[in-house]
C-alpha cells in the first residue's frame, strides 16, 4: 500500500499567484514540480494556509535560479514584470 499523498493548502492569494505566474509563462513544469517540493518542507506545522508571501519567496528563489537557463526573451520579460510580481 502506498502512502496518501500530502496536500499542502495554500491561501486564496498564495493560489491565484501561483496561477499567474503559471499562466503568464514564468513557471514551467520543473519549476512547479520545485515548488510544490519546497512548500511541501517548509510547512513545518503540517496545519493551516500556506500565505503568499512564502510562495513568492520561493517562486523567487526558483526563478533566480532557473534565470540562467531561460532562454533571452523569456528572461527579459521577466525582468520587466520582476517589480510587478514580486512585491
Amino acid at each position: 500500500m502506498s502512502p496518501a499523498p500530502v496536500h499542502t493548502a495554500l491561501s486564496r492569494d498564495a493560489s491565484i499567484f501561483l496561477d499567474m505566474i503559471v499562466e503568464m509563462g514564468h513557471l514551467d513544469e520543473a519549476g512547479l514540480e520545485a515548488l510544490n517540493d519546497a512548500l511541501l518542507d517548509a510547512r513545518s506545522d503540517g496545519e493551516g494556509l500556506v500565505p503568499l508571501q512564502t510562495v513568492r519567496a520561493i517562486a523567487a528563489m526558483i526563478l533566480v535560479d532557473a534565470g540562467g537557463r531561460m532562454p533571452e526573451e523569456a528572461q527579459k520579460t521577466l525582468d520587466l514584470e520582476w517589480s510587478l510580481l514580486m512585491h
